[in-house]
């Protein structure tokens, strides 16, 4: 999901291309678990950060801490 969001920023991507980018087969799981991960919708992703490094930084945090741990 970091590279997702890392590719959100980029203003000149198509949200349906980073989808299949980042393997998912469907738009619509995409933006489940886009959601369920960042507790915003892809669109509203793009329009609140600004470009950098960081933000993926962030979110892959998140990612990780949500794994379960065996």
């Amino acid at each position: 999901m970091a590279e997702a969001c890392r590719l959100l920023e980029s203003a000149d991507i198509a949200t349906t291309t980073i989808v299949y980018d980042v393997a998912f087969l469907a738009k619509s799981n995409f933006n489940r678990e886009f959601r369920r991960v960042t507790c915003i919708n892809p669109i509203e992703w793009r329009a609140k950060r600004t470009p950098g490094p960081a933000q993926a930084v962030v979110v892959e945090k998140m990612v990780s801490d949500r794994r379960p741990t065996l």
